[in-house]
C-alpha cells in the first residue's frame, strides 16, 4: 500500500483536532455561541487552504446593486478587491459581485436543517451580478450550463461537524434538486465522519466539484485518515481558484443617491497656454 502524501498526513491531523474542537466545544452552554467557535474554528482551517487570489470571513451580509439582502452568511469567500461597504467586529456588507462561494456551518445536519440550506444558497446564487466596468476583452466561464461573461458564478457548499445518516437523508435532498435548476444547486455537502454530497458522472464514476445536468449525487463514506477534508480541501481551492471577476463599479450601488446638494457652476477652466492679460 503507497504511503499517504504529505497534504493527506496533515489533513488527517487537521480532521483529528477538528473532531476533538468539536467535542471540546460542547462544553459551551450558549447555542449560537457555540455556532460561532465552530464556525471559527472551520474558517481558520480553510484559510489555510485558499489561494491568495481570494479571501474568506466569517458572519456577512450580501447585497446587490438592485436592493436585494441575503440572509446572513457563516462563511463567505470573496475577492480581496471588495469594497468595505462596512466591517465591524468582524461582520461584513459584501457586493455581490465580488462573492465566489458561502459555506453554511452546521453543528448536526439534519434534514430540516439541510432544507434551509437548500432555500438560502438557491436564494444567494439568485443574486443578479451586474456591477462590472466594461473591458475590451472578458474571460468566459461555461459552467451550469450557462456562460458567465467576465464573471464567475457563486458556488454554494454546506460543512457538518455531525449529522443523522446521509443516505437516509439524500432521497428528500433528490427529491428537491430535482426542481432546481443546475446554477441554484448546492454544489457539495461534508459531514465530519459521517461522509459528503457531492456529484459524480455515473459512467465513470468520477466526482465533480459543483453540479452539471448529467450528473448523480453520490453519497459517500469519509475515507478514515483524512475524514472529508481532502474533498472539500481539493475542490473549494480550485473551483476559487479559477474564479475571477471584471472590476467591480460601485456607482450602481448609489444610482438613486445625490452627488452633491446646492452645487454652484463656475468656469470654464479650460487650458490656456497664455491666458489673456
Amino acid at each position: 500500500m503507497p504511503e499517504p502524501s504529505l497534504l493527506a498526513s496533515i489533513l488527517a491531523a487537521a480532521a483529528r483536532r477538528m473532531r476533538s474542537d468539536f467535542d471540546d466545544s460542547s462544553l459551551i452552554h450558549h447555542n449560537a455561541s457555540k455556532g460561532t467557535v465552530r464556525e471559527g474554528d472551520l474558517l481558520e482551517f480553510l484559510k489555510k487552504y485558499l489561494p491568495d487570489t481570494v479571501r474568506a470571513a466569517g458572519s456577512s451580509e450580501i447585497i446587490s446593486a438592485d436592493g436585494q439582502v441575503s440572509g446572513q452568511t457563516d462563511i463567505v469567500i470573496y475577492d480581496p478587491s471588495a469594497p468595505p461597504l462596512f466591517s465591524r467586529s468582524g461582520y461584513r456588507i459584501l457586493p455581490i459581485e465580488c462573492v465566489y462561494g458561502v459555506i453554511e456551518v452546521k453543528s448536526r445536519l439534519t434534514a430540516a436543517e439541510l432544507t434551509k440550506s437548500i432555500d438560502s444558497i438557491a436564494r444567494l446564487k439568485r443574486m443578479p451580478k451586474t456591477s462590472y466596468f466594461e473591458e475590451p476583452f472578458t474571460k468566459i466561464t461555461q459552467i451550469y450550463g450557462r456562460t458567465y461573461n467576465g464573471y464567475s458564478p457563486v458556488f454554494g457548499f454546506v460543512f457538518a461537524y455531525d449529522s443523522g445518516d446521509l443516505m437516509t437523508m439524500s432521497d428528500a435532498f433528490i427529491r428537491r434538486l430535482r426542481l432546481q435548476p443546475y446554477d441554484e444547486r448546492i454544489d457539495a455537502v461534508w459531514v465530519l465522519g459521517k461522509g459528503s454530497y457531492t456529484w459524480t458522472d455515473p459512467k465513470l464514476i468520477v466526482p465533480h466539484m459543483h453540479a452539471a445536468e448529467g450528473l448523480h449525487l453520490a453519497v459517500a463514506r469519509p475515507e478514515e485518515s483524512v475524514d472529508v477534508l481532502m474533498n472539500m480541501v481539493l475542490t473549494i481551492s480550485t473551483l476559487m481558484s479559477r474564479s475571477h471577476m471584471s472590476p467591480f463599479n460601485l456607482t450602481p450601488y448609489a444610482a438613486n443617491d445625490p452627488l452633491w446638494d446646492g452645487a454652484t457652476v463656475r468656469g470654464p477652466v479650460d487650458y490656456q497656454a497664455f491666458p489673456a492679460g
